[in-house]
């Protein structure tokens, strides 16, 4: 039974001859459950229908059932504000009735929720919850499953061989119980790693067998979803027709499969683009384009659109046919400026998901005693919020001087000033030493001296202040080790772009930019000091986020007239040679030239006063030195700058 048109019919048949209330909601909440990757508004429907019918009986499990597919139904929709609500009421029911399974359920479809929106800590942290209660009931099944979610994090996170290590766990429990579609997509998900890690003969393995499983059972989505992984596995190593065979059979596939998979079909497409572009031939390039953005725009694929158009105008180029270049060149704009209003949309919809979040962790912070859960969620929010401002003033010694400067003020303003009173207490202790002795006032002599001894101890006093302040914030500052280690620099790039975009959120929620990255999957790891350089890569993130924040509001703080101007910055790293280049780019207001080349010296800035201490760029430029690497800026003036820095390879 494979059409929903199908499915349909026999829930509607059993759902007719259904005699009891609670016999209702559990056929509504299994179809419901059934079809929430085929049609999600329709399973949402049908879990309304379940959560209605489950209040007026005052039947707590299926209520909690019906929010369960309702939340899932709403993160396939990309509605993340309403997924998160929907499932933590799921999860507060089924822990009001003890019901662990249910429960379990919850924390890994919020984890999931996390995941989608780059929440990654606290994705894990759900996870592993879910993965505890798991393994407690004996639920290997679920268990496994936590466990590629966990494998999944960890290769977003970069660390490659942790995230290998858990897909091995989860293959070896999916074997033991014989689940074949879960088999089937850690063998992808395995084949793909390795295939990042060159290991080609291993993956090509992998990736084969995992579709073998997948046709074996029937399972179409994702024989498609392998088929493409396939090709492009092929494509990397100009294997062209083996690309080639794969995707026209996905290709055939797709087309006859009721209802269709606009979205793989699309995908196929753009991918058999590369195959014929590859091969030079440019036609049959812009052809099978050109079927792929006709799906796009049937499905309205918003963001395949915008790829397509840019692919079409760069085919056009490479053909010759100029006029119909510039025409894809001009749809490929209007057609990225419709995707950066989307992109735009997203981004307020997960600010208010990221709101309710905190209100939720404000309710666990009052009402601790009714929901342990919450209260141990925030805990660990704190904690990790803790953790990276420590971070952030660990990895930015342009800040940690900052500091120091605001610090020391103090005790050095007690310094000059009881220093200047000395002066003048000395020079008319000088004047009355000179009178006649029958007109000396001895009296007033030894006030003075006093006097001078006293502001003497306190300018020692507040002198020996300023030193353990500077001694003790420098010391925080130090926190690299000077020993270079074999270290991911593209990790290592976009933990520190993360990092810099979420301080600067979390210091001022209104703040958003787009984020883009690019990055050669290629390089390996280098040597290098991993602390230093993500120092300087803060340094430059930071001040890509403060000019793109400069150029968004006047100098009275509001948003300009511009309202077409999205804030982006680019992070990308390329080898060449024996070098890997790291290129930091916004689109702010970029450096006058007449100051571009002072920006590498000690203490020049272009913030105002108060704002900057002139040092990041300077240290930066030492760092890089050290390293044996060369950093240099390109900029023009309303357009943005660009921070290229290269570092050898070896």
């Amino acid at each position: 039974m494979n059409t929903i048109n199908e499915k349909t019919e026999l829930f509607e048949k059993q759902f007719a001859s259904a005699t009891g209330d609670i016999s209702k909601v559990a056929l509504l909440n299994s179809f419901a459950f059934e079809i929430r990757h085929i049609d999600s508004s329709l399973s949402i429907q049908k879990s309304l229908l379940a959560a209605l019918l489950s209040e007026k009986i005052n039947y707590p499990k299926g209520l909690a059932s019906a929010f369960l597919n309702k939340g899932f139904g709403e993160m396939v929709q990309a509605d993340y504000a309403n997924a998160f609500q929907t499932l933590q009421k799921a999860a507060g029911i089924f822990d009001a009735i003890n019901d662990e399974a249910g429960k379990a359920h919850a924390f890994y479809n919020i984890g999931v929720v996390y995941s989608r929106i780059a929440e990654y800590n606290l994705a894990l942290d759900s996870f592993q919850k879910s993965l505890a209660i798991r393994q407690t009931l004996g639920d290997e099944k679920g268990e496994a499953a936590c466990i590629s979610q966990i494998a999944y994090i960890y290769d977003k996170f970069g660390n490659i061989g942790e995230a290998y290590d858990y897909y091995i766990k989860c293959l070896a429990i999916q074997k033991r119980i014989d689940d074949k579609p879960a088999i089937a997509l850690s063998l992808m998900a395995i084949g793909i790693l390795k295939q990042n890690r060159h290991e080609y003969e291993d993956a090509e393995r992998d990736l084969l067998e995992s579709l073998s499983i997948r046709n074996s059972i029937g399972e179409t989505h994702g024989s498609l979803v392998s088929m493409n992984y396939l090709a492009e596995f092929y494509l990397e190593r100009n294997q062209l027709e083996k690309a080639k065979n794969y995707l026209f059979t996905a290709i055939e596939k797709a087309k006859k499969e009721i209802p269709p998979f606009p979205a793989n079909l699309c995908r196929l497409y753009t991918s058999v683009v590369k195959v014929f572009a590859q091969s030079g031939n440019y036609g049959d390039a812009i052809l099978h384009s050109e079927m792929a953005l006709k799906i796009a725009k049937e499905n309205n694929l918003k963001y395949q659109v915008y790829d397509i158009y840019l692919v079409l105008t760069n085919l056009y180029r490479q053909k010759g046919d100029f006029q119909l270049a510039l025409a894809s060149y001009e749809n490929y704009h209007l057609a990225k400026e419709e995707t950066i209003n989307l992109k735009a949309s997203t981004q307020l919809k997960n600010l208010q998901l990221l709101n309710q979040i905190e209100d939720e962790k404000k309710k666990a912070e009052i009402h601790a005693q009714h929901n342990k859960e919450l209260e141990k969620a925030y805990g660990q929010l704190k904690a990790a919020q803790a953790q990276l401002i420590q971070s952030e003033k660990m990895a930015s010694l342009g800040e940690v001087t900052a500091g120091i400067a605001h610090e020391i003020q103090n005790p050095l303003n007690f310094v000059n000033n009881f220093s200047e009173v000395n002066k003048e207490m000395l020079e008319e202790l000088k004047a009355e030493r000179l009178k006649p002795n029958a007109e000396r006032d001895d009296t007033l002599e030894d006030e003075l001296i006093n006097d001078v001894i006293e502001n003497s101890g306190k300018i020692n006093h507040h002198g020996n202040r300023a030193a353990d302040i500077v001694k003790s914030m420098l010391q925080h500052s130090r926190s690299s080790t000077g020993v270079k280690e074999p270290t991911d620099i593209n990790a290592l790039a976009d933990e520190y772009l993360r990092l810099s975009y979420q301080g600067l959120r979390a210091k001022d929620k209104t703040f958003n930019s787009e984020l883009k990255t690019d990055f050669d999957l290629s390089i390996e790891k280098i040597n290098v000091i991993p602390q230093d350089i993500g120092r300087v890569l803060l340094n430059l993130f930071n001040n890509a986020f403060y000019a793109v924040n400069e150029k968004l509001t006047t100098g009275h703080g509001q948003p300009t007239t511009e309202s077409k101007y999205q804030p982006t910055v680019s992070v990308t790293t390329k080898k060449a040679d024996n070098h890997v280049i790291i290129t930091v780019s916004d689109n702010g207001n970029g450096v006058p030239k007449n100051i571009v080349d002072k920006i590498f010296q000690p203490f020049f800035t272009t913030k105002p006063t108060g704002s900057g201490t002139g040092l990041g760029l300077s240290l930066s430029y030492d760092i890089i030195k050290s390293h044996g690497g060369e950093i240099k800026v390109e900029t023009k003036e309303n357009e943005g700058s660009e921070f290229i820095i290269q570092l050898p390879l070896i």
